[in-house]
C-alpha cells in the first residue's frame, strides 16, 4: 500500500513537473532613483521574488513558474503598471522610470522582445491610432451615439483580429477585459462566448464573466438596497439619507494608483455639477484608516467618504461583484442605477446631458 501510495505522489510530481515553466527574463532599468530591492510578483502563482539591484542596471533573471502567466515589476521607488507576459521565450526588455506626482515614480516598458504572447500583450498599452471624429458641444445624442459606435467597433475589430490571426492564445482574454467598458455589455458577451474552455477559466476570463454577471446585478433602473457604513470621523453614513439630484458611488483605495490619477478629474466633475444637486460618496477598500484619511487629504476630496477597513472584503464590493477598482456607479435621486463603471470624462458627458 505504501509503494503504491509513493508511487501516486511521484507521478504527480512529474505532472507537475512537465507542467511548470523555465523562463529568462533580461530587463535595463533607466532609473532616476536609487534602489536596493526589485519586487517581481508573479500573478498566477502569488509569488512575490524580491532580487538586489545591480550596479549594472541590467538583471538577468530566470527560474521557474507553474505555468505560462503574467509578472508586475517593481523597485523600492516606482512601479511598473503593465503587464509582461511571460512563458518559456526568453524575453528582453527596457524599463525606464518617470516621475509622478504620487508616493511612487512608474515603470514605463520599452524595447520588448520575446514570444508571440509576450509581444501582443506589449501591445495592448501602446498607442493606437484612433478614429479621428469632430463633435461640436451642441451635437445630438444621435450623433454622439453614432460616434462611440464608432469607436466601439475599432476596439472590437482589434479583438476579433486576433481571434482570426491567434485564436488560442491566452492574451485574447486581457484584450477583452481591457476593452470591455468602451465595447459595452453585448459586444463583450459576444467576444467572451468566442474564447475556448482554457481562455475562460483564465483568470482574465473570469474577471469578464463577472463583469457581465455585474451589469445584470447593476443593469439601468434597478434600485440600489441600502447600506449604511461609518465615515472617517467613525459616524455611519447611510445611503437613503442622501438626498441629491444624482448620487455618484465611487469605488477606490489610496493604494490604487489609477484611482489616485482619476481624483482630479473627480474633483472637477463635483465643482461642476455640485451646484445641481450632484452628490459623491467615495467608498474606500483600504483597510488602513491612516492611508485612507491621508488619501483623502492629500488629493483634496470634498465629498463624503466611507469606508468598513476590510479591503477587498468590503460589504459593498463583495455583494455587487466589484474586483477592480476605480469603478464608479451613478445613480438617479430615487436610487436607480443610471450608469455604471464611467470614467469622470464619460460621466461629464452622461451629467451634461441629465443635468441641462
Amino acid at each position: 500500500m505504501k509503494k503504491e501510495i509513493l508511487f501516486i505522489l511521484l507521478l504527480i510530481q512529474i505532472g507537475a513537473a512537465a507542467q511548470s515553466v523555465n523562463f529568462s527574463i533580461t530587463i535595463r532599468f533607466e532609473p532616476i532613483t536609487a534602489s536596493k530591492n526589485i519586487y517581481v510578483y508573479m500573478n498566477d502563482d502569488w509569488r512575490i521574488d524580491t532580487l538586489a539591484f545591480p550596479e549594472s542596471n541590467v538583471l538577468t533573471y530566470s527560474g521557474t513558474i507553474s505555468k505560462p502567466g503574467t509578472f508586475h515589476i517593481a523597485t523600492d521607488s516606482a512601479v511598473c503598471s503593465q503587464y509582461l507576459w511571460v512563458d518559456s521565450i526568453p524575453a528582453s526588455l527596457t524599463l525606464k522610470e518617470e516621475k509622478t506626482k504620487f508616493e511612487k515614480n512608474k515603470l514605463v516598458m520599452k524595447d520588448l522582445a520575446g514570444s508571440e504572447d509576450t509581444r501582443l500583450l506589449f501591445q495592448l498599452t501602446e498607442p493606437r491610432q484612433l478614429p479621428v471624429i469632430r463633435i461640436y458641444a451642441n451635437a445630438s445624442k444621435e450623433t454622439r451615439d453614432s460616434a462611440s459606435n464608432v469607436f466601439v467597433n475599432f476596439y472590437y475589430n482589434i479583438i476579433d483580429s486576433i481571434f482570426i490571426a491567434r485564436p488560442e492564445s491566452p492574451i485574447i482574454p486581457h484584450y477583452i477585459r481591457f476593452y470591455q467598458q468602451m465595447l459595452g455589455t453585448e459586444k463583450t458577451s459576444l467576444l467572451y462566448h468566442r474564447l475556448n474552455a482554457a481562455q475562460q477559466n483564465a483568470e482574465q476570463g473570469q474577471k469578464i464573466k463577472e463583469f457581465l454577471d455585474r451589469n445584470v446585478i447593476l443593469s439601468k433602473g434597478t434600485i440600489l438596497d441600502d447600506f449604511s457604513m461609518k465615515q472617517p470621523d467613525g459616524k455611519k453614513l447611510t445611503l437613503y439619507k442622501i438626498k441629491g439630484s444624482y448620487i455618484l458611488l465611487d469605488f477606490w483605495a489610496s493604494w490604487c494608483g489609477p484611482c489616485r490619477a482619476e481624483n482630479p478629474h473627480l474633483v472637477k466633475l463635483y465643482n461642476k455639477f455640485k451646484e445641481k444637486g450632484l452628490q459623491v460618496i467615495s467608498i474606500s477598500l483600504d483597510d488602513n484608516k491612516k492611508d485612507w484619511i491621508k488619501a483623502i487629504e492629500k488629493d483634496k476630496l470634498p465629498w463624503l467618504h466611507v469606508s468598513d477597513l476590510k479591503g477587498w472584503d468590503n460589504q459593498l464590493a463583495k455583494k455587487y461583484q466589484i474586483s477592480s477598482v476605480p469603478f464608479t456607479l451613478l445613480l438617479d435621486s430615487n436610487y436607480k442605477v443610471v450608469a455604471n463603471q464611467l470614467y469622470a470624462r464619460e460621466l461629464d458627458s452622461v451629467l451634461s446631458d441629465l443635468l441641462k
